[in-house]
């Protein structure tokens, strides 16, 4: 984690009294030096004027939601120079280059990790930055031939998702994913017993677009990639399009144990599980049909 250390106390996250941006425009001589004294937030938000109101007239605010929230805290500096901030450890993409270059290629791997661990591309994004995807498992005991194996869904055994960083901001997701994969292509004898058991696939940084060009939340198009689930793009969102359909490709043939996605949290501490809700009281084939809704089908007319 190179020279970066935990600091600061008094850490404070709260709503603030601001529900609108700035309702007052200022005069064309006032306006730079009020400027600076709006807060990030409303310099970004912006204003928006009253149709028909002249250039310096009042605005109206410009709605906030559930209104802005603020963060305080008090940090003291051993010494004198440039210090950088950050909510959690940094991870870049290129700290995760290197990590799998050490891992794949280093000296102490040898032949040996290749019979564990294989790298490929999920896909290109939007800037072409490489999607990598890991697929960890015991290829020396795995049934099925190479064909099978390269098509994606290897013979008799489960199969794990995991993806990180689809919220380019938290970085601790890539510390979580770190340890996951530290953990399953060591010597320990549990692991061992996992990638006998089960075929793993490792998403490490579902949006290095968002990552390489310091965005908290979206990516390079300016979306929330984990708002694209339900109909992802494949020119807009094309790490969620190729893994949602790499995803289903695995669900479909039956193998698919758990997919968890890790991500960070902006309040909550530790470590805790959002589920998906089951369907209740529905018997759900492996196709994802429901036998009720193909019986009902002719009276719906379809």
């Amino acid at each position: 984690r190179g020279d970066w250390v935990r600091g600061g106390e008094d850490v404070c996250y709260y709503p603030t009294p601001y529900r609108t941006t700035p309702l007052k425009a200022t005069t064309a001589a006032a306006g730079a030096g009020a400027g600076r004294r709006r807060s990030g937030v409303a310099r970004a938000e912006g204003t928006a004027k009253r149709k028909g109101k002249g250039k310096n007239d009042d605005q109206v605010g410009k709605d906030c939601g559930n209104g802005l929230w603020g963060a305080t805290f008090t940090l003291q500096l051993e010494t004198s120079g440039i210090h950088y901030l950050a909510m959690c450890y940094p991870y870049s993409y290129t700290d995760l280059q290197h990590y799998m270059q050490a891992m794949l290629h280093g000296p102490a791997c040898g032949e040996s990790m290749r019979e564990i661990c294989r790298r490929s591309t999920l896909c290109r994004t939007i800037k072409g930055n490489r999607v990598d995807c890991l697929t960890i498992t015991d290829f020396n005991t795995l049934a099925g031939t190479a064909a099978e194996a390269g098509a994606g869904v290897m013979l008799d055994r489960p199969y794990v998702t995991v993806s990180a960083r689809v919220h380019p901001g938290e970085t601790n997701a890539s510390w979580m994913m770190k340890g996951v994969l530290d953990f399953l292509l060591s010597s320990n004898p549990l692991a061992a017993r996992l990638r006998k058991t089960y075929v793993f696939k490792c998403i490490p940084m579902l949006n290095p677009d968002g990552v390489v060009n310091g965005n908290y939340r979206c990516s390079l198009a300016g979306c929330d990639l984990n708002r694209a689930w339900a109909n992802p793009s494949r020119k807009r969102h094309p790490p969620i399009y190729f893994l949602k359909r790499m995803i289903d490709r695995i669900a479909r043939s039956g193998r698919l144990v758990l997919f968890c996605d890790l991500h960070g949290h902006s309040r909550k501490e530790d470590v805790f599980v959002y589920g998906c809700e089951p369907f209740r009281g529905r018997d759900i084939d492996r196709d994802g049909v429901d036998p009720r809704d193909e019986a009902e089908a002719p009276a719906r007319g379809r």
